[in-house]
């Protein structure tokens, strides 16, 4: 599970965010629960939109890298991102 917070200084259009094995490429929707997509028309800048990715199951025989990764559409200005991600070891 993991949740991708944007700061944007401009107009936005569309945030992504999911969970992966492979470092910032796009998966193919639903990825397994755990993607989220939100189109947001011309939503003016302020505040700090905050996207939950959804739970992904992994059954892993060794350690694996498990990135979070975002994307922020926006037709004017910038936009950063930071986020968390968290797991469980289930017993």
């Amino acid at each position: 599970m993991g949740t991708a917070c944007f700061l944007p200084t401009g107009t936005l259009t569309q945030l992504t965010a999911w969970t992966s094995t492979t470092s910032a490429a796009f998966p193919t929707p639903p990825n397994n629960g755990a993607y989220n997509e939100l189109n947001m028309g011309a939503a003016a800048p302020g505040g700090t939109p905050t996207l939950p990715t959804g739970t992904m199951r992994l059954s892993l025989a060794s350690t694996t890298t498990v990135y979070l990764s975002g994307n922020c559409n926006f037709s004017t200005g910038t936009c950063t991102a930071f986020g968390f991600i968290g797991a469980r070891r289930r017993r």
